[in-house]
């Protein structure tokens, strides 16, 4: 097992909110064409979700005394367990096997306060210790019993994420060096080399690893792109650089940032399709929204921010804009500081953690992923009807797709409405006119909404009389041919065989 995704807040945010502590202790969704008024499928088209929905499935209190903080939440790959690290030091492990009801099955009370990160891999999470300079290695094949195996030395380690069987491993010290950890003996790792990020002593908070690369974030620095494709040679490539961000997460070849500097709230989206020249996309500056932007993950189809008033669900899908409308999916107000969002791997479903210490299992339809578009539709002509066929699409969205949606239109390309729907790979249209050219797409749907078009499918419907074409013409087989004349259908079966010619003179 290892990480979907680690969080962490830098130092002047968690000061600030303690000493916001100390001082203290609807839905929107952007409007959408529609192709008709019919009610039975999905009437947003062509790639759209379906209308704003959020919904609470299960939320619980950690037990304990904690100050409100938590450094880091983290989900086992098969999203079965939790695993929270709050300011005390203390770890609380969430059984989270029934998504309706959170269980906290475990509190490990580590003599460690401060800053540190936490990595599964397998039946063995490590957690880094920056104060103490050391990796804890603990087996938790049995959750409910976490067992301190060993404590490892390591140069200031913070961030830390794992694949495969390395540890990438963030250090507070000169050069902000990622280090590259082997695991290959779970209890022993093993150093195998470093690469300098930037001059000066940061803390690297975040790390993060997708794909053949690791990013990393330092305290105020960018983004760092780190190429480990290679175990043995680390190569530091670009950054995704503006100002101190608040978090990050990576999804395909897209970063997604969040960060504060009021009035202004900006989330930016960097292309690293170029690893060393990253562009960014788009920058989106909402001052009305009027609230700090603390932490973000990738959940499917939406990019999930936590503010100090609300969760923003803001849409990953192309084309960005700066239309608010179009990249704004909703909110969901919950007054109070959302400190950590972390996405898990059933298809639109997150936990949040609050300054209340409230963990909260949330679902929404609108972050499954869409699913792809039907493949390769066809369309033949049987008696007077048009049949179409079609594959199912290449990606699902990681959900089963429920049907498939048939649209057509008499102009190549032009508007197309809604004529039926299926729940197989294939559907007949009866409703035509005869002599008339139709052009048919296909979408798919799931849970999330209506998948892009397929392609399209140009076929004339048949007149009454027009014969259909043999169903095959292989010497030595019969040749069937029908025809239509009015209500009758005439069915020839020509017998052929095959000639040996000779071909000597």
């Amino acid at each position: 097992m290892y990480s979907v995704k680690k969080q962490t807040i830098p130092v002047l945010t968690y000061v600030f909110l303690g000493l916001l502590i100390f001082a203290s202790i609807d839905s929107t969704i952007p409007n959408a064409p529609r192709t008709t008024n019919k009610t039975t499928h999905y009437e947003i088209p062509n790639g759209a979700a379906i209308p704003f929905s959020v919904s609470i499935l299960d939320s619980c209190i950690l037990s304990g005394s904690g100050f409100g903080l938590a450094f880091v939440m983290k989900v086992t790959s098969d999203g079965n367990l939790a695993v929270i690290m709050e300011n005390t030091g203390a770890l609380h492990f969430l059984n989270l096997t029934d998504v309706t009801a959170i269980e906290e099955i475990a509190t490990y009370e580590r003599s460690v306060i401060g800053y540190g990160d936490l990595a599964f891999r397998e039946d063995y999470m490590y957690v880094t210790s920056v104060e103490e300079d050391h990796i804890e290695i603990f087996n938790i094949a049995d959750p409910r019993n976490p067992i301190n195996l060993v404590n490892i030395s390591h140069p200031d380690p913070y961030g830390i994420d794992i694949k495969d069987s390395y540890a990438y491993v963030g250090e507070y010290g000169p050069g902000m060096r990622l280090w590259e950890v082997n695991l290959t003996n779970p209890t022993n790792p093993v150093n195998v080399t470093n690469v300098s990020l930037a001059a000066g002593s940061q803390l690297i908070t975040n790390v993060e690893v997708f794909g053949n690369y690791a990013f990393a974030r330092g305290e105020v620095y960018p983004v760092y792109i780190v190429d480990i494709s290679d175990p043995l040679h680390l190569v530091a490539r670009g950054n995704c650089s503006f100002g101190q961000f608040t978090d990050f997460t990576v999804s395909g070849n897209r970063v997604y940032t969040v960060y504060t500097s009021s009035p202004i709230y900006y989330v930016y989206v960097f292309d690293t399709t170029d690893p060393d020249n990253p562009t960014a996309l788009r920058n989106f500056g909402f001052s009305h929204w009027g609230f700090d932007l603390f932490c973000a993950d990738v959940v499917g189809a939406c990019l999930v921010v936590g503010s100090d008033d609300e969760i923003i669900f803001l849409s990953t899908k192309e084309p960005f804009s700066y239309d608010e409308s179009k990249f704004l999916v909703g909110t969901y107000s919950t007054g109070t500081y959302i400190l950590e969002v972390q996405a898990l791997p059933q298809p639109g479903l997150f936990l949040t953690y609050d300054i209340n210490r409230n963990v909260t299992l949330f679902q929404s339809p609108n972050c499954v992923p869409l699913p792809g578009a039907p493949q390769n539709a066809v369309g033949s002509i049987v008696g007077s009807d048009i049949s179409l066929i079609w594959q199912s699409p290449n990606y699902t969205g990681g959900v089963s797709v429920s049907g498939y949606n048939i649209y057509r239109t008499t102009t190549s390309g032009g508007s197309y409405g809604f004529i039926g729907n299926s729940s197989g790979l294939n559907y007949t249209d009866t409703s035509g006119t005869a002599g008339m050219t139709y052009y048919y797409v296909i979408t798919a749907i799931n849970t999330g909404g209506e998948s892009v078009y397929s392609n399209e499918v140009a076929i004339t419907f048949p007149n009454e009389d027009t014969p259909i074409q043999p169903s095959n013409s292989i010497p030595g087989y019969p040749i069937v041919w029908t025809i239509m004349l009015g209500m009758c259908v005439i069915t020839y079966i020509i017998h052929t065989k095959k000639i040996k010619q000779n071909m000597s003179q």
